[in-house]
Order: C-alpha cells, then structure tokens, then sequence
C-alpha cells in the first residue's frame, strides 16, 4: 500500500475531531439533532482550519444510516464511502478548475434528479470565490430554491469576492485560526502514534510557525518523520524552517535589557555563522518584542499572544524585566532596520547598528536619543535620592564602606537648591578649588572688570558640552530633511556662548555661507532645534573667524530697545554686575546663571552618566 500523507490520514472523522472550531461544530450538532438543517452553508476561514473536513463530516451526518445525527457511525457503507470518497451523492467541486458558467450549467443540470443510493445530494464547492460573475449568478437561482434532496456547502478563505446576494442565501460560518496550545497538543498525539521522537520545544516551534493551520503543522510532522532513528531536537525544526530558534532569540532581548552590546555582537556573529538570514532574525525579534509589548498592555493577553505555556512563561519573566518605553523603542528601531534591510547591501552591519543603539543610547545622538538619556539620568538621582534619605549618621561621601561618587555628579541646581551656597572649605574638600558665588567681591581687592564674550564664555569642558550639543543640532536638522541648511552650517565652529547668546564661527571665505543663512531665514529653524536641545530660549549670532565681525540678527520685539540697555542686559546675564539677568529672573524653572553654570550643568547631565551607571553596576 502506498504511503499515506499524515494530514489525510489525521482528517478529523466527526465533530469532536475538529479542533479549535467548537463555535461551527457544536451549533452543527444542535441543528442535526433538532431537525433544523437548511439548504445552503458557507465555510469561510484561513487555509487548513477544516472547512472542507468539516464539509465532509456534515454529509455524513446526513446521509449516515443513523442520522441525521450529530454522531456518524463511519461504519456504514453510507460513512465509509463519504469517507474514501467515492460516494456518488456526494460531489467535490473545485470551483478554481471548474469556474466557468459552462461547467457551472453542466452541473446545475443534474441537480433535480434524485440521489443514487443516499439520503440526500450533497453539493460541496471549494474555493466558491473563484467562479466568474457569469457562474455566480447562475448558481444563485438554485441556491434561492433548491430541490429539497439538495444541500450546498459552499468553502472560501476569500468571502469578500462572493456575490452578496449568495451570502445572503447561505447560512454561514467563520472558521478561526487554531491556538498555538490546542496545535502543540495535537502534534504531541501524532508523534506519539506514529513513533517519531521529538522534543515538546521543537513541537511548539512547528505550532508557532504553522500560525494557525493545521494542515501546515501536520505537513511538517510528515517531513520530520523521516528523521528517524535519532530524537528530532529544536535545531532541526529551525535548519528545516528556517526559524531562529526561540533560545536566541530570548537570549538577544537579555542582552539588550542588560545593555551588553559585545554579547549582541558575538550573538549575531555565532547567528550569521550557523547559515541563518540576519533578515530574518530580526523578523523573529519584532515578533517576540510585540509578544511582550501586549503582555505589558493588553488587558488579556494570554488570548492574544500565540505561544505554548512554557514559552508564555518565559515571554512573562522577560515583560518583567523591561520597562514599556524601552520595548516600544526597540521594535521602532527593529522595524526600521528591517525596512532598510531591503536595500541595504550588508544587512548584518545593518543589525549589528541597530543593535548597539538600542542597547547603548550614548551612540544616539537624536533629539529622541537625548531625551532618553536625560529621563534615564533624572529617574537615576530621584533613586540616589531616596536612597541618600534613607541612610542616616554616614558621610554623605561614604556609604557602606563604598565611595559615593555619584555625589559629586549631582547638579550644581539641585545641590544649591537642598544645601544652599556652598562654602570655600567644602569646595576645597570635594577636590576641586574654592567655588564663588557670582558677583561676589573679596575683601582688600577691587571686582575685575567684565572680559569680551569670547574670553568671558564657555571653558574647555563647557566647550565640549556645547560641541556635542551641536552635533546633535546638526544632526536633528539632518533627520527633518533641512539638508540645504545642514550643508550651510557644516563649517560652522561653536565660539561660545554668553548668556542666552550663542556664537556660531564661520570661516572668512564664507561669505556666501554667511549671506544664505541670513536671506534664507534658517537661522531662526536652528534657533528652534537649539532651544529645544537645551530647553531654554537661544539667539544666534555668526562671527567671522579671522575679523571677528559679529552679525548679529535683528533683534525681535521682545529684544531691548537701545544698545546701552542691551549691553547692560547681556553683563548681567554674563553674570558680571552681580545680580542675575532680568530674562532669568522672568523664566523660573530654567537654569540661571551666564553660560558656565549652562555648561556645567550639560556637563553633569551627559558625563555624569557614566558615573551613574558604574555606581548602579556596583
């Protein structure tokens, strides 16, 4: 005897049989066992969900020597011939071969004669969708009123390409995909009786991939049958599939939660080498991080995430471990990789990239990027804070016999806030020089004299702070598509910055540079992205480089009517006349002070960083 397909041979035989369709199956069984059947019935569902089994198990329902009944014998020759499908009452149409209205009126021809040998005739037409305008609507008349030894059973996957008005004549039901659980548990039977040794992981992996189609899964039970004489483990199933086990892929978000982008990298190598698409591995990441997504949102979500109770388990500690910010943020940054993949001529360099950006938001150096890091950074000292409250009669500089160097890194804002003025002693004792307050006069010498902006600016770590602040301007004006504004500014130096003036360096050859920025209007777009980086409002003015020729912009309504007026305005916002600027005092909850404190205060921000981390490493 030849070899049978095991999903011809697993086809359900009754109503109990088929699983994941207890909706069709048991409202089938009330109307056979009160007596109501009607004419017509429209199966429509995805592919291998048991539209047709289910077709052929309610003709023999009917024409059973039982029935009609809800429970075929399948021992009667009525049963049995159904089954093997040689009964002659009962015809099997595929409308795809057979769509044209020829072959349709051929067929509606032999409708009124009576059935050969069973109870009733039994029409069903796979894939009704396919037929021609022209055989639907000669099939629409028969279907209105039929003879009475007829029943139609009409099967699509594509309802919305059937006539409305054939719907109408139907009494239809949808067949739904089948839980991954039912699935795993249904392969456990098949393997069990046909002897194939398979690991429980490698059979939820082939639930998973069929995605709700049974004759899929049972399809890959067929082709792992002939892996015999040795246990069939989870890395077969993926090489066969051509899935990234699941193990990798928990192994990879792990690595990511723990910001471990050498162990992503090596990850990807020990991925590439095995043969696997990177493509590929990032469609299975997407899809593991939307299954913790919905276990972080959804109100149900073991009813929508599709995965066996072991898998589910682990889905739920990973949910745990992440926060729901960082999840949405890895699959927008999984989704673009996997768009650029499409044209990207080395896709692993492609998620290698994306990799280390999700796991390391120093390499970011979007407006978004930067946001992130400074929630991290305000969440991180509200933590050291509660935790400094909590420690009573230590050295703030010494907990648990560890340094506290994070201490040091808190902002000058916040420390002047809880503390008030530091003294000179204390200044001296933290490692650095005495700090004065601005304005401050000693005794037996005279105040100096207020220095030009470019001497009186930024230092050299207030400088760097700022030149990294440019090159995430630069940047976010990259990423809204102002490249003719980008390409004007990419020689453009920071000079520094006084008050809430910030002086942008040009070359003396660029004059045609010098002139765009101001006809076009754009400085007032860099103002914006500048003002929103460091969230306070910021001017620009360009300075030549060689004759320091300041082109100032004009200066808006709010801007102080006279240049005396003006001039004393910026001293007090340098912080030279010993009281703070008016516009500081007019904007509270903005970092006051001239442009050292701003430095010093982007300098703990983005340095301080790494202090943090390391201290809550220790």
């Amino acid at each position: 005897m030849s070899h049978i397909s095991l999903y011809r041979k697993w086809r359900p035989q009754t109503f109990d049989e088929v699983i994941g369709q207890k909706h069709v199956t048991n409202t089938l069984s009330n109307a056979l066992q009160g007596g109501r059947l009607v004419h017509a019935y429209l199966f429509c569902g995805p592919r291998g969900t048991g539209k047709t089994s289910t077709a052929r198990i309610l003709a023999k329902a009917i024409s059973c020597v039982e029935g009609p009944t809800a429970t075929p014998c399948n021992v009667c020759e009525a049963c049995v011939s159904i089954s093997e499908g040689t009964a002659l009452d009962v015809i099997e149409i595929d409308a795809a071969s057979n769509r044209k209205i020829d072959e349709i009126r051929g067929l509606l021809d032999k409708i009124p004669y009576t059935p050969t040998v069973l109870r009733s005739k039994i029409y069903i037409i796979d894939e009704v969708h396919q037929l021609t305008p022209e055989a639907s609507s000669a099939l629409l008349k028969t279907l209105e009123e039929p003879p009475g030894h007829v029943v139609f059973v009409l099967a699509t996957t594509e309802v919305h390409k059937i006539l409305p008005t054939i719907v109408s004549r139907c009494q239809r039901f949808d067949f739904s995909l089948v839980a991954t659980p039912e699935m795993s548990s249904l392969l456990g039977r098949i393997a069990g009786s046909e002897s194939i040794d398979i690991e429980p992981e490698a059979l939820g992996m082939i639930a998973e991939h069929a995605h709700g189609s049974v004759r899929d899964a049972i399809g890959v039970m067929d082709q792992i049958a002939n892996l015999t004489g040795e246990r069939v483990t989870q890395q077969d199933v993926a090489a066969m599939l051509g899935e990234v086990e699941a193990g990798l892929v928990f192994e990879m978000v792990d690595l990511i939660a723990d910001k471990d982008t050498a162990g992503a990298l090596a990850l990807v190598g020990r991925m590439v080498e095995s043969g696997k698409d990177p493509r590929r591995f990032v469609e299975s990441l997407i899809a593991h991080t939307r299954s913790v997504f919905l276990i972080q949102n959804a109100a149900n979500p073991r009813e929508i995430v599709e995965a066996t109770e072991e898998h589910y388990r682990r889905l739920e500690e990973q949910a745990g471990r992440l926060r729901r910010y960082e999840v949405v943020r890895l699959i927008e940054r999984l989704g673009e990789t996997h768009r650029e993949m499409r044209w990207n001529e080395n896709p692993r360099l492609a998620l290698e990239c994306a990799l280390v950006k999700a796991a390391r938001l120093d390499v970011d150096i979007t407006i978004e990027g930067l946001v992130f890091r400074l929630e991290e950074l305000e969440r991180k000292l509200e933590d050291h804070g509660g935790q400094e409250a909590g420690v009573a009669g230590k050295a703030p500089t010494e907990v648990s016999g560890r340094s506290r160097p994070e201490t040091a890194a808190r902002p000058r804002a916040a420390r002047e806030a809880s503390a008030g003025p530091v003294p000179a002693s204390e200044a001296t004792e933290a490692g650095g020089p005495p700090v004065e307050k601005a304005g401050a006069v000693k005794k037996g010498r005279k105040e100096p004299k207020s220095e030009p902006a470019e001497e009186a600016g930024t230092g050299e770590t207030d400088m760097g702070n700022l030149k990294r602040a440019w090159v995430a301007v630069l940047a976010e004006l990259k990423k809204k598509g102002e490249l003719r504004l980008y390409a004007l500014l990419m020689k453009a130096k920071i000079e520094g910055m006084r008050g809430n003036e910030l002086s942008i360096g040009l070359p003396e050859d660029a004059a045609f540079q010098v002139g765009a920025l101001e006809e076009s209007g754009g400085l007032g777009k860099v103002e914006e992205v500048c003002s929103k980086l460091l969230d306070r409002r910021v001017k620009i003015k360009l300075v030549t480089s060689k004759a320091r020729k300041v082109r100032r912009r004009t200066p808006g309504p709010e801007a102080t009517a006279s240049t005396g007026e003006k001039g004393q305005a910026d001293e007090k916002e340098a912080g030279t006349g010993g009281e703070p600027g008016e516009k500081e005092k007019a904007e509270p909850g903005r970092p006051a002070g001239n442009s050292r404190d701003l430095a010093r205060m982007l300098s703990e921000r983005f340095d301080g960083e790494i202090v943090e981390e390391k201290n809550a490493k220790e």
